[in-house]
This record gives structure tokens, C-alpha cells and sequence, in this order.
């Protein structure tokens, strides 16, 4: 699904960039009767949000957080081994949309050697108070791209304006884009916003 929706950015000096697509592994889903999906780490209940809705409301259900460390652990797997190739942390940017969003959000988080740069569109920053106190300690050194659509069903954008708002009080250098007619998508004008950060983050050259 990623592929699908980042492959055709047209990055300039395309020729110095590597494009990975890494693929989530097959984990018994909690919403479709633990049948086996694809998925980086198991989400308990949609909509992703603060509080459900009902009589009376309840908070969500969170993602529990050693199954989302285990989805951490395996990008910073791929990430070492780019490291090992000769490719420095600093010249690696993570993005995902959804699920995969919320990983690459995660990972960066917790990374105390900064990254390029952390695109993240559609999704929310899973077990965010066991992160928080750390943030608060330590800083965020790398910047980030957040889109979302204010129309969006799947993660409230409310969930997703308040977590972007902590990550700024705790010192992130966030960018976060609320676009009005997008639901859980990616339409062309976030698209552009993302193929712009690239650029900027990867300082690559403009055709001229």
C-alpha cells in the first residue's frame, strides 16, 4: 500500500535515491477475529482515537507496547544494515501512511541519532505516554512532515492535532498539514507537500 501511494513522487536526482518498501509480516488481528493479516503490530479497535464514543464513553483500547516495539526493532534492523552498507542515519528518511506512519513516527521518536527527515500521513503516535516522559527528557532532533485530512474516519484528526501539539511543546520540528476534503487518502496536494520535504530534507537538486 505504501509502494502504491509514495512510488510515483517524482523526486529529483532520483538516481541518488534508494526507495525500501518493507514489508509488514502476517500477526493474528484482534478486529478480524485474529485471523492472520499483514500487519507491523496488532491495533485493538478503529476508530484510533482518545475516547469512545458511548454510554458512557470509554478511553480506546491501546496498542500494547512490547508488540509495537517488536515492529520498531524490525525497521531499526533494516536501518542498521543500510548503516553497515555505509549509509549514515542522517541520509535516511522514514515515511509510511496509516499503520506504516505510525511505525516510522515511533521508530524516529525513539532514535537517539537523528534521521533525515520523518514523513508521516494519516496515522498517530501509538502508546504515546510511554514515549512522552522520554521526549520531555531527551528532545527530538529530526524533523517532520505530518499530513492528515479532517474528514479522515480511520484516526480522528483530533487524536492526530493533539499528538502533533505535544510533539511541538517537547521541541519537535513538525510541520503538521490538515487538509479539509481529505478523508484516509493521500489526494495530490499532501503528495506534493511530501515530495517538497524530501527535497528540502535530502537536499536534493532541482531540475533546472
Amino acid at each position: 500500500m505504501q509502494q502504491m501511494m509514495f512510488g510515483d513522487l517524482e523526486i529529483p536526482s532520483a538516481g541518488r535515491v534508494r526507495w525500501l518498501w518493507p514489508r509488514a509480516p502476517m500477526q493474528p488481528s484482534s478486529i478480524r477475529g485474529h485471523s492472520l493479516v499483514l500487519q507491523w503490530f496488532d491495533v485493538k479497535e478503529y476508530p484510533i482515537c482518545r475516547r469512545v464514543r458511548g454510554v458512557p464513553d470509554r478511553p480506546r483500547k491501546d496498542e500494547e507496547p512490547e508488540d509495537v516495539q517488536r515492529a520498531v526493532q524490525r525497521i531499526e534492523a533494516m536501518v542498521k544494515a543500510l548503516e553497515v552498507e555505509g549509509l549514515p542515519r542522517h541520509r535516511i528518511l522514514l515515511g509510511g501512511f496509516g499503520m506504516g506512519g505510525a511505525l516510522a513516527l515511533k521508530t524516529v521518536l525513539q532514535s537517539r541519532t537523528p534521521f533525515a527527515g520523518g514523513v508521516i500521513c494519516s496515522a498517530w503516535l501509538p502508546c504515546q505516554e510511554e514515549l512522552e516522559d522520554r521526549l520531555r527528557e531527551g528532545g527530538i532532533t529530526t524533523e517532520l512532515l505530518w499530513c492528515h485530512g479532517a474528514r479522515d474516519g480511520v484516526v480522528e484528526p483530533t487524536l492526530a492535532a493533539e499528538q502533533a501539539k505535544m510533539l511541538k511543546e517537547v521541541g519537535a520540528q513538525l510541520q503538521f498539514q490538515l487538509y479539509p476534503e481529505m478523508q484516509f487518502e493521500l489526494s495530490a496536494e499532501p503528495l506534493s507537500a511530501v515530495r517538497g520535504f524530501m527535497v528540502k530534507c535530502l537536499a536534493l537538486e532541482e531540475p533546472s
